[in-house]
């Protein structure tokens, strides 16, 4: 069931889709949700509504891709759309999942406490 739901949130191969949904935020491509599903031992119906926004910049030295994940329904459910990844520095309570994505797609993200700011970087 998990991978008929990773196929129709995204057929694509890139770790955020650069599609824009109603609220401009990218859906998660099957790699992103099978390291959030084994991680963090998510169900295909907790995923459904979880939405990415990126933001390109250095780790270090190394090109990054930082990712913040939040619940798309959570948010328009409260009249909040997410546009970009710094829509959510004032909204870190949204925020679920924060981390980064390297081009040699190694992926480290950690689950946010909604109490506490949640950075990438």
């Amino acid at each position: 069931m998990l991978g008929i739901i990773k196929g129709s949130l995204h057929k694509n191969t890139r770790l955020v889709s650069r599609r824009n949904g109603k609220n401009g935020n990218g859906k998660l491509s099957g790699k992103l949700l099978n390291y959030l599903e084994h991680k963090y031992q998510l169900l295909p119906r907790d995923m459904l509504s979880l939405r990415a926004v990126n933001s390109k910049g250095l780790l270090g030295n190394l090109p990054a891709c930082f990712i913040r994940v939040y619940d798309q329904e959570t948010s328009s459910r409260n009249g909040i759309y997410i546009k970009t990844y710094n829509d959510l520095d004032k909204r870190s309570n949204l925020i679920l999942y924060s981390g980064y994505i390297l081009e040699n797609e190694f992926i480290y993200i950690t689950k946010c406490d909604t109490d506490v700011v949640c950075q990438a970087s």
